[in-house]
């Protein structure tokens, strides 16, 4: 079996042949859409939505069609431009008067021209107050603020991706308006949305939560695309389904089928896990190495191996060099809460596990930096494989980021 992943320079795949291998996740499941079958899922949901009209039938000539995105939607620029090329082929008494792709950051998508409609993509700032207006105010009294695009639009469609519903910086099904669409503020108070808040402050988790789904409810976000990512060896795509419709269906539909693809059920314990982040086309940012390395040390005792590899992000967070600084996960917790980093809750998922468990990275940046952590960098593939076959039994996890375990 071969594992692929990208290391932010070319894509690697990891032969698990010479290596003792306890269980490859995801071996056994069925393969991914094909890209063609991707392009048809879209247009059928899109006219044969669940539990809703089609798209074009909530569309009236000139009418200003918002197209929010997700972050790490797996082949997100083909869905979007798929989405797009739907929208300018809508007949004459649907067609919109303009389509605004609003991403959360710049780069993610390319530019799109040449067709019927004018079609305009504006990357989202926290920080420019002038971009937003203010939606109400919930029943605790916070203001609730939202992208004034989203505000004005007549039609807002969202296009999301599915991920475990205990991962730190994920809002659910609506995480493509909010808080991911609003102001710094706003976003500082979401900062440790998650399942640490949960767990110790149940009544601020459930204000947040009620806020996300007031904000799209008073936003009239009823209908919406969503992706459910496939185990990344099982084909090019890196997807496994795509649901289009109200919701409340969409979520019910589309998260049973990530939960039966992205179960572990193996309970046999492994010496060492090896946890890969795979995709080329989802930005490796400090949530996806964070949550790969909670669930690999989810299966394993305290000092064991755990090797990631991944393409590590360029930038260095504050709230990692507190620790590095430091050298105690007391002391730098402290400071890190006193932070208001955005991703401070990313880190502290992660101080524990950098201090208990012998960890190898494939080749990350700022190599001498993780050295100093006791983090060893692996510079190549030998280095690779001696590590695997030396360190006993192996619980392979692709794509471990997206786990639910």
């Amino acid at each position: 079996m071969k594992i692929p992943f990208y290391d932010g320079k070319k894509h690697v795949e990891l032969d698990t042949s010479p290596i003792d291998v306890l269980h490859i996740h995801g071996e056994e499941s069925l393969p991914n859409l094909t890209l063609a079958e991707v392009d048809e899922k879209i247009r059928d949901g899109l006219e044969n939505p669940l539990e809703f009209a089609p798209l074009r039938e909530c569309i009236m000539v000139g009418d200003q069609v918002v197209l929010p995105i997700a972050p790490g939607i797996p082949q997100g620029e083909r869905i979007v431009r798929q989405v797009v090329d739907y929208l300018e082929n809508l007949p004459p008494e649907h067609q919109p008067g303009k389509i605004t792709l609003l991403q959360p950051y710049a780069g993610m998508l390319s530019p799109i021209s040449g067709g019927k409609v004018e079609v305009e993509i504006v990357t989202h700032n926290p920080e420019k107050k002038e971009h937003f207006a203010l939606l109400g105010v919930d029943s605790t009294g916070e203001s609730l603020v939202l992208h004034r695009l989203l505000f004005d639009a007549d039609v807002i469609f969202p296009i999301g991706v599915f991920q475990p519903a205990d991962t730190t910086g994920y809002y659910g099904i609506h995480t493509p308006i909010y808080p991911l669409f609003s102001d710094a503020q706003t976003q500082r108070r979401y900062r440790f949305f998650g399942r640490q808040l949960h767990e110790t402050q149940h009544e601020q988790m459930h204000q947040l939560q009620h806020e996300v789904a007031e904000v799209t409810r008073q936003s009239g976000v009823t209908l919406m695309l969503q992706v459910v990512p496939g185990i990344p060896m099982r084909g090019n795509s890196g997807v496994a389904g795509i649901f289009v419709g109200e919701y409340r269906q969409v979520l019910r539909d589309g998260y049973s089928l990530y939960r039966d693809l992205w179960t572990l059920l193996e309970e046999r314990q492994p010496e060492v896990v090896l946890a890969t982040i795979t995709s080329e086309s989802s930005p490796q940012e400090w949530e996806n190495i964070s949550r790969a390395l909670v669930n690999a040390s989810r299966r394993l005792e305290p000092g064991g191996v755990i090797l990631l590899c991944a393409d590590f992000p360029a930038s260095w967070p504050i709230s990692l060099e507190i620790y590095r600084n430091s050298q105690d996960v007391p002391t730098a917790v402290r400071a890190i809460h006193r932070q208001e980093s955005p991703d401070a809750q990313f880190i502290l998922d992660i101080l524990p596990i950098l201090r208990d468990y012998r960890i190898f990275f494939w080749q990350p940046e700022e190599a001498e930096r993780w050295e100093e952590m006791n983090i060893t960098p692996l510079e190549n593939l030998e280095e690779l494989y001696r590590l695997l076959r030396h360190s006993g039994t192996c619980l392979v996890l692709p794509d471990a980021h997206r786990m639910i375990l």
